[in-house]
């Protein structure tokens, strides 16, 4: 300010004008990434504004990260450091999940921090892939042990199934980090009534991290009873005036009976057997044998065959 000529005062204003410093945020990291089993881990913030911390999820569900705090206060212009923990909780899952801490001013995202949990890898294994039962077995039982993380379900049983039965159908698991044993009973429903041995299979399957089914083939076979086999008597005796006389025979496989040299003095009245199973059927054949006009004696054989 002046005085002019006129005793007036005279003014000029001055207008000073400093800068604000800005908005500064450094945040020491853009990721966290944690294993499975889940853990703590930490962050910090360097910034001269106030901010908030919002917790948002992008795959696999939600709650499962939380934060010790959520705003940011800063002490002044020249701005603060803040450490931030992150705590993640175990992931049960096979698959990895993700989300973020949002870093907003006035609700508005400025920085971000990216959590990624990483998932399991699926495990299964079995005590074995082959069991054997004795053909007079019905009633008994064996254990199959199956040791996994995942769910597991008996897939459809192949071949003569009937006799043997899987129980239980399936089981469930509801932690992919840790493996535990799980026990299916294998039981046989019936003898086997043929002499041939027979074959079940099964399929254990599950689900693997890349959603894509997985199997392991279960293989159960019982034993055929075998031949079973015997004729009563073994031998036949007749006078020289001939007559009748007969033999049996047990079996549980079909037969032929060939009189060896076909003698002509004596005759069967069948020449085969038939048999319904391992049970067996006992069945008599008889002989007959003509008169002996000669002053020696003389013989002959039945040779029993394994009918096909």
């Amino acid at each position: 300010t002046w005085k002019d000529e006129n005793g007036g005062t005279q003014t000029k204003e001055i207008t000073v004008v400093q800068m604000p410093k800005g908005i500064d945020i450094t945040v020491n990291t853009s990721s966290l990434r944690f294993e499975k089993v889940g853990s703590d881990k930490s962050f910090t913030i360097t910034s001269n504004v106030e901010l908030e911390l919002v917790v948002e999820y992008e795959e696999g569900g939600s709650g499962w990260i939380s934060l010790d705090k959520t705003q940011f206060q800063p002490s002044g212009v020249s701005g603060k450091t803040e450490p931030f923990k992150v705590t993640v909780a175990k992931n049960k899952s096979l698959k990895g999940r993700s989300g973020k801490i949002s870093i907003r001013r006035g609700g508005t995202e400025i920085k971000s921090v990216s959590i990624v949990q990483n998932g399991s890898f699926a495990s299964v294994t079995v005590s074995a892939t082959s069991f054997n039962f004795e053909a007079e077995s019905k009633g008994k039982s064996k254990t199959l042990i199956v040791t996994g993380n995942v769910p597991v379900t008996i897939g459809s049983v192949s071949g003569d199934s009937d006799w043997l039965a899987v129980s239980p159908s399936s089981v469930t698991h509801d932690d992919a980090t840790v493996s535990t044993e799980k026990k299916f009973t294998l039981s046989v429903q019936s003898d086997n009534t043929s002499e041939k041995e027979r074959q079940a299979k099964f399929n254990i399957t599950w689900k693997d991290q890349n959603d894509q089914t997985q199997k392991k083939e279960i293989t159960v076979v019982q034993s055929g009873k075998g031949i079973d086999f015997t004729v009563n008597p073994s031998s036949l005796l007749f006078e020289n005036v001939g007559g009748e006389r007969s033999f049996t025979i047990t079996s549980n496989v079909d037969l032929k009976l060939v009189a060896e040299g076909t003698p002509d003095w004596f005759r069967l009245n069948k020449t085969e057997f038939q048999s319904p199973g391992v049970i067996g059927k006992t069945e008599s054949f008889k002989v007959t044998v003509d008169k002996n006009m000669s002053l020696k004696e003389r013989s002959g054989e039945i040779s029993i065959y394994r009918g096909e």
